[in-house]
């Protein structure tokens, strides 16, 4: 093998692996985010490694699901179920909005 042609091939390795590697990082940013969203690791994963640093822009853009938008504001105490017809309500409601009953107080012991 000649020279330059050794040359060329060290210069393809040192660019190459870098590149393949960042984007498989992206590829696993990407996919926790989505996962973290409620959409699936591998999708977000596929998204990233295909689209790189985009990838994980786009994936970012994307609200949660609204199964965890409900989680998210249970654990926040923005909203409460209601004891009736576990509805989510906020947590001062006297009213379901619901079912438009009265939401029973209880006293804390």
């Amino acid at each position: 093998m000649q020279e330059h042609e050794r040359l060329s091939v060290r210069l393809i390795e040192l660019l190459l692996l870098p590149t393949i590697l960042s984007w498989i990082v992206c590829g696993e940013i990407a996919g926790r985010v989505f996962r973290r969203s409620g959409r699936g690791y591998w999708r977000g994963c596929l998204t990233g490694a295909l689209l790189g640093p985009l990838g994980i822009l786009i994936v970012l853009l994307f609200d949660p699901t609204p199964e965890v938008r409900r989680v998210q504001q249970l654990n926040s105490g923005d909203m409460t179920f209601c004891r009736l017809c576990l509805g989510l309500i906020p947590p001062n409601a006297r009213v379901c909005r619901h079912c438009d009953r009265d939401v029973p107080v209880y006293a804390a012991h």
